[in-house]
Formats: C-alpha cells, sequence, structure tokens
C-alpha cells in the first residue's frame, strides 16, 4: 500500500498526518516526507503524544487523513 505521495494532485494534509505518525513509530528513522527531527524523538514519550495529535487533527479537519490512519493503525484505533 502507498502510504505518502507527492504531487500536485495530493493532498498534503492527509499525508502529513500519516507520514508524522510512521516517523514516530520509527522514532525518526524513517521519513516518509514530512516528520521532526532524530533528536524531536528523544523526548519522553513523544511518540505517544504524536499519535494522539495527528489522530486528533485527522478527526477534526480531515476525514479522509483518518482513514488513512484507519487502515494503517487498525489495532491502535479500533474504537475511534
Amino acid at each position: 500500500m502507498e502510504i505518502v505521495r507527492k504531487g500536485k494532485n495530493t493532498n498534503w494534509i492527509t499525508q502529513m498526518n500519516v507520514s508524522d505518525i510512521i516517523n514516530g513509530v520509527s522514532k525518526g528513522e524513517i521519513n516518509p516526507g514530512y516528520g521532526h527531527t532524530t533528536e524531536y524523538w528523544t523526548k519522553y514519550k513523544m511518540q505517544a503524544v504524536e499519535f494522539f495529535a495527528e489522530t486528533t487533527s485527522a478527526m477534526i479537519n480531515n476525514p479522509e487523513s483518518l482513514l488513512q490512519i484507519k487502515k494503517c493503525y487498525r489495532m491502535l484505533i479500533r474504537n475511534i
């Protein structure tokens, strides 16, 4: 499954939410297009904070992004 696409016709907000979560899960080792520095991920529990922030952002701002997050992380967000 292609997670992050770049180009004129893509929804960058959808891509950013998923990309930031992937970046966090890998502690900065994987950067699929959007993300933070590896130093950012050394802060206490930042992966959980970022997952919460990106999921909440998707719930409020972008239903398409939330669907993508649900596809990638079914076990984590079954009840959202």
